[in-house]
């Protein structure tokens, strides 16, 4: 992009020069020169849409993105509330072991 931004102020300097100075250059290559720069103007225009277009798909799936992580944290936090508010002593919990199984403690 900074290319054919660079080429683009070099063709209208030449531009310039070339009005300035008509005797050096002839109309139909004054023409020509303009023709170029609308054509160089046009890609230009149509790259920086495409670019927009981009940025604008990449936003939403950064909004999107931070929606689902807030509600799986949501989620973290109501299972984390649940396990604190459990009674420890439920069948499968290793930390605190119940009196009805054999082998009381994991191997």
């Amino acid at each position: 992009m900074e290319t054919m931004m660079k080429e683009f102020n070099d063709r209208i300097r030449e531009l310039k020069n070339c009005m300035l100075f008509r005797t050096e250059g002839t109309c139909e290559e004054t023409d020509e020169l303009l023709r170029e720069l609308r054509d160089s103007l046009s890609e230009i225009e149509t790259r920086v849409s495409q670019m927009l277009k981009f940025l604008g798909e990449e936003k939403a799936a950064i909004e999107r993105t931070d929606e689902i992580r807030a509600k799986l944290q949501s989620q973290h936090d109501h299972l984390e509330w649940i396990s604190q508010h459990l009674p420890k002593h439920l069948p499968g919990n290793n930390e605190y072991p119940t009196f009805d199984r054999t082998n009381v403690y994991p191997s």
